[in-house]
């Protein structure tokens, strides 16, 4: 950190005291010939802090405003992080005695317990949720259901990305005459097999012709219509010194469950705690580099688009791409001629909803409930991280196929069906 930054650490504190107790009363006759009354049996008083906690910790650099007038760039680390614990909610009733006491001549009774909260409930008391504080006023975050090989893939993924991209045209001539060229040299077998196909009467073969025609359309016309596109968007783009940001994104979603059973409600009540954590990562890797726009590089001709095009012609290479970054690496080691790159960086974005509630509640041996103990409550964690640099580029499995997306499927189905052999 240089002598012209420091370290600033801020709280926003938006946490409400709720004051509660789980007070336990006794219905029951200090001996047979009294009469039956409630009294207290036990009180157990609990306060909570419910609502939301902020701590933002980033980089102050004196001057900021008057610097990036003059044109310096900063990507300064920072972090937030927001835990939010809602109030909870639930009901509890009580337990009756299976067996009556007393007999005659007195009057036989059951004894019962009843229980309250106060002011809270049997979610928020039984679900161990806090917001969690160290000395210095810093939340301590939870465990994440991400492992860390994980974490480290997304970040790769996401700068692999970044760094394949940067250097690169919006439209790329020399990969899509190198894709014309390639759809123009398989249209006439494909058109042949079509016409085969149409005399057939066999579902496959109908499937299949649709399917290859498809194929040409996805990858052979639409490209090349897109890079058309891109050319006249091209010619309208200034040229001179630019600056640009080249983006990269890698998600991830997992859920994990876990029940702790068998639990006791102040000595009466059974039950089982169900907890149910959500967690959502998202990684958003960034570059900004300062070029000469050309109007050839803004048509699409550019070096590192023309050294790209051979990973693009191997057969199927796409389909590698699905799966893995394998070509992303091999551009993110082409040189980016030209490209001044004045900042780097990558934030990470996570989400964790914990979710909880209370079920297969049953009294314990020898009573019965007179009602239900219930009880819910969710509390979430909002995590942002900002950190300078990019992390080296590898090959590393995606975090997403997305194969449930509509065109990859219509894409694998195509592929599938092309290696169907017609007899």
């Amino acid at each position: 950190m240089s002598d012209s930054s420091y370290k600033r650490f801020r709280v926003k504190d938006s946490r409400e005291l709720l004051k509660g107790a789980v007070v336990a009363d006794v219905f029951s006759r200090a001996d047979c010939s009294q009469p039956t009354v409630w009294t207290n049996y036990a009180n157990s008083p609990q306060n909570f802090y419910v609502g939301s906690y902020t701590t933002f910790e980033d980089t102050v650099v004196r001057g900021f405003h008057k610097r990036k007038e003059a044109g310096e760039v900063f990507y300064n680390p920072m972090t937030r992080h927001i835990c939010i614990l809602d109030r909870g909610s639930g009901f509890v009733a009580g337990i009756r005695q299976n067996a009556t006491t007393c007999s005659a001549p007195y009057t036989p009774y059951n004894m019962e317990f009843r229980y309250g909260c106060g002011g809270g409930n049997p979610g928020l008391q039984t679900s161990s949720f806090t917001i969690p504080l160290d000395s210095g006023g810093r939340l301590i975050l939870p465990s994440s259901v991400i492992g860390g090989t994980e974490w480290g893939d997304l970040m790769t993924e996401a700068s692999t990305k970044v760094q394949a991209n940067r250097g690169k045209s919006d439209a790329n001539l020399f990969e899509s005459l190198a894709e014309l060229n390639k759809a123009a040299g398989i249209l006439p077998s494909l058109l042949g097999s079509s016409l085969k196909t149409l005399t057939k009467k066999g579902i496959i073969e109908k499937a299949q012709n649709t399917g290859n025609g498809y194929l040409v359309y996805r990858y052979g016309i639409k490209p090349i219509l897109s890079d058309v596109k891109a050319v006249l968007e091209g010619l309208k783009k200034a040229t001179g010194k630019i600056r640009e940001t080249t983006r990269g994104k890698a998600a991830m979603e997992k859920i994990n469950t876990f029940v702790r059973a068998d639990q006791n409600f102040y000595g009466g009540i059974l039950y089982d705690k169900n907890y149910r954590t959500q967690e959502t990562v998202v990684v958003r890797a960034t570059s900004l580099d300062e070029y000469d726009a050309t109007l050839g590089f803004n048509m699409g001709f550019s070096l590192k688009g023309a050294l790209g095009v051979p990973w693009e012609l191997v057969p199927y290479s796409f389909v590698v791409d699905w799966f893995a970054t394998l070509g992303d690496y091999l551009n993110s080691h082409l040189p980016a001629i030209g490209f001044d790159q004045l900042c780097s960086g990558y934030t990470i974005e996570q989400s964790i909803i914990e979710n909880y509630s209370i079920s297969n509640a049953r009294a314990i041996s020898g009573y019965t409930l007179t009602g239900p103990l219930t009880g819910n409550n969710t509390r979430v964690w909002n995590i942002k991280t900002r950190i300078p640099g990019l992390p080296a580029a590898g090959v590393v499995i995606r975090s997403n196929f997305k194969l449930s997306n509509l065109t990859r499927s219509a894409d694998l189905v195509s592929l599938i069906l092309q290696k169907i052999k017609i007899k």
